[in-house]
């Protein structure tokens, strides 16, 4: 930047010699692009479109130079046949690149051909250039028009649904997590077409007709390579669908695609009843513009043809919406519940932490202190430190919260010992954060000293060095670092391991996650955590430390988002529960509580009862990596899961527990597998509970199980409190016993993952 400056001010303050210099360097350039265009440099797989688009710019690059020579030339001829005409070299080079630059848009200053007429050559030189530069102009105006010709031609002639491409993909907006998703939804599904759907105008507003062709082309160019990097068609929508002068917001069998100019893809919609076995329709609001989204959601969900849709029991109508999981959206999924559409946010903070609970590697207990005397317990509660508490931080925290707790060693067959996880949170704005969060866990201890979230900077010295003492380096296990920035992230977590490193010899027992919001830095953070995490010890003790979670390109996957692997789980956990313990099927509960059977529109507490359940089968799938790594590290190198399987089930796969409450037990399985299980169920029933308190939930000693209106469970109680409440809540048909729920969560646990 420096010598950047300094050459500026030669050219423009250096009298003949910084106007000769600034004709050399215009040169200079000038031979370097006649070189590339002699020689391109460009990839062999470049598209045709794009070569294209380069030797464009390589070309316009040329007469630019050139007519910025030509003006130059020209102005310093007025001045030598008039002694009334000075310029100086400032004005010489400034007004030539601009008169050079007006070209392009067939604009010549007309007093300049008035001074020049004893200059004809000079005059049919500028009228030449001007012809070749607006000529570029026209080329590119025209490459686009031949490109929305060319999906308007693909979009209206070429498409037609059939039975083995009925699988529509609509896509509202092109971005960076539309076109991750739609890349590969192309290579995971055969059947997919997939649209976008852009706005016509780019901007309204835009009043330089220059910036508006610029903006018009970069805008459209990236709409129309991104749709063929996916395979993907293109529709012009004449505005978004929020904008739409719709009767009422609330109103159904809107005509929403015809209004939006979208006739073909109205089309498109209502052919898929023809084709109805194994069609499906997704929908995508995926700007970051989280009301926008919600906006055209609402709008979309008025539409005549995507209600017809959604009406068929055998064709799939789901609608995708880039928003926050809060409450006021979560509304909104509730609410298209009575429409039977089927409303899925796509949060990317809640994804990214869920990708952490799906991976074993960085499951809290891998850091966990095992007890060498009690079975599935340790002998140590966890420590973690979350560095920003924004969306992901507060994420972090609630996983750390229910995965991080464990049973404690000094536990017995009848009072559980929770080994509580101790979690420090901190962040600049945090009192600010902390105020509607802590509202909303009334059955989190805040004050018990595990708990704590202080407003502090993670660069100040109240943070590095009053509270990252040598004692808190070397009990920290896990410390997940969410600043929203990439090169902030990886900065703070090296910077951390080299002051935890200084005080502490062993690091297995150490996780630094840290979040990557950006595909283009996830190479350069690797490579930056690997250099730490393959340095700091030798043979077994080198474990990675640093490890990434979170990157878009993990998060806005086909099985991520549309095939929603995690429900997919929950499911698969469900139904194996449901033969040890029985049960509504996944659909059945949620017809059940939707009434989605019924015209009636579903309860506020028959909604969050559903969420509840789902959330908790879908936690169980996940918990059980912990739950197995426990039990492998439990029984040994010499653990053969076969045996085990053959002990533990029936020949038929069924259960066999025996006993009741407090005396449920194993008979095949020795005393040690029996007490191993048992802590297994204590630990479940404590990630239970501290999943619900996460959700809000308190205690109910009302008398009933569960009051969804007042958030109160009457099952939030210690184990050793599980039998009386059973027995309170049995009656003559119905023998209940809460501790068996806990075992047959293990159960199933066990079946799944322990092959």
């Amino acid at each position: 930047m420096l010598l950047l400056s300094v050459f500026i001010a030669v050219v423009f303050f250096g009298g003949s010699v910084g106007y000769w210099l600034f004709v050399a360097l215009l040169l200079c350039v000038a031979a370097r692009l006649f070189l590339s265009l002699l020689c391109p440099s460009d990839g062999v797989g470049a598209a045709s479109q794009e070569r294209l688009i380069k030797n464009l710019a390589r070309v316009s690059g040329l007469f630019f130079i050139s007519g910025t020579l030509i003006f130059l030339s020209a102005f310093s001829a007025m001045c030598a046949d008039s002694q009334e005409v000075l310029f100086s070299n400032t004005e010489l080079v400034v007004r030539s690149m601009i008169c050079s630059l007006d070209m392009f848009m067939l604009d010549v200053d007309g007093s300049i051909f008035e001074r020049l007429d004893s200059r004809p050559m000079l005059k049919a030189m500028i009228s030449v250039q001007c012809a070749l530069s607006f000529s570029c102009t026209i080329v590119l105006l025209l490459s686009l028009v031949f490109s929305r010709v060319k999906a308007y031609y693909r979009l209206h002639a070429q498409t037609r649904l059939s039975a083995d491409k009925n699988h529509l993909y609509l896509f509202f907006g092109v971005n960076e997590p539309g076109r991750l998703l739609a890349s590969d939804i192309r290579r995971k599904d055969s059947k997919a077409l997939i649209v976008f759907v852009e706005q016509a105008n780019v901007n309204e507003d835009e009043s330089d007709s220059l910036g508006s062709i610029v903006s018009l082309f970069t805008h459209r160019r990236r709409t129309f390579r991104l749709a063929d990097e996916s395979d993907a068609l293109v529709a012009i929508a004449s505005c978004q669908f929020k904008d739409l002068p719709l009767s009422d917001c609330g109103a159904e069998g809107e005509d929403v695609f015809a209004a939006a100019g979208l006739a073909r893809v109205q089309q498109l919609v209502m052919q898929l009843p023809q084709f109805r076995e194994d069609a499906e329709l997704h929908a995508f609001f995926m700007s970051d513009d989280e009301d926008a989204n919600i906006m055209n959601l609402t709008a979309l969900a008025n539409d005549a043809g995507i209600l017809a849709v959604a009406k068929l029991d055998d064709v799939t109508c789901r609608i995708y919406c880039h928003a926050r999981r809060n409450g006021p959206n979560r509304v909104v999924e509730d609410i298209e519940v009575s429409k039977r559409l089927d409303v899925v946010l796509v949060d990317s903070s809640h994804l990214a932490v869920e990708l952490l609970k799906s991976s074993r590697d960085v499951q809290p207990v891998m850091a966990a202190a095992l007890s060498h005397n009690v079975p599935a317990a340790v002998c140590s509660p966890i420590e973690a430190l979350v560095i920003g508490f924004g969306e992901v931080g507060r994420d972090a925290f609630r996983f750390l919260y229910e995965f991080g707790v464990f049973v404690g060693e000094q536990s017995d067959k009848v009072r559980t010992v929770a080994m509580l996880p101790r979690i420090t949170a901190v962040d600049a704005a945090m009192d600010s954060i902390k105020g509607h969060f802590v509202a909303q866990l009334p059955g989190v201890r805040f004050d018990d000293g595990r708990i704590s979230l202080k407003q502090m900077d993670c660069n100040s010295t109240e943070f590095l060095c009053d509270m990252l003492t040598p004692e808190k380096c070397r009990s920290l296990n896990y410390i997940v670092i969410a600043l929203g920035d990439d090169d902030s992230n990886i900065s703070l977590a090296s910077a951390l391991f080299e002051r935890i490193r200084r005080h502490r010899v062993d690091m297995s027992r150490l996780i630094i996650m840290v979040r990557c919001l950006s595909d283009e830095k996830t190479g350069m953070m690797r490579r930056i955590a690997a250099h730490y995490n393959f340095g700091q010890a030798t043979g077994r003790d080198n474990v990675p430390v640093i490890r990434l979670f979170g990157a878009p390109s993990e998060i806005y996957t086909y099985d991520m988002v549309v095939g929603r692997e995690f429900q997919h789980q929950g499911q698969r956990f469900l139904e194996s529960y449901r033969l040890r313990h029985g049960g509504d099927d996944w659909h059945t509960r949620r017809s059940k509580l939707t009434a989605s059977d019924s015209s009636a529109k579903p309860r506020l507490d028959n909604l969050r009862r559903l969420r509840r359940q789902e959330g908790q089968d879908m936690a169980n799938a996940l918990h059980a990596i912990t739950k197995i790594e426990l039990l492998k590290r439990t029984s040994g190198p010499a653990f053969n899961p076969h045996d085990f399987r053959s002990r533990f089930f029936s020949s038929d796969g069924s259960s066999t527990m025996a006993g009741g409450g407090v005396d449920i037990c194993y008979p095949k399985l020795n005393e040690t597998e029996n007490r191993m299980i048992l802590n297994l169920a204590m630990l479940e029933h404590l990630r239970w509970s501290a999943s619900h308190e996460l959700l809000g939930y308190i205690a109910n000693d009302s008398g009933c199980s569960t009051d969804e209106r007042t958030m109160r469970h009457n099952c939030l109680r210690p184990w050793h409190e599980l039998d009386a409440e059973s027995q309170a809540m049995s009656s003559h048909d119905w023998k209940c016993d809460y501790k068996s729920y806990d075992f047959a969560v293990v159960e199933t646990s066990i079946d799944i993952n322990l092959k």
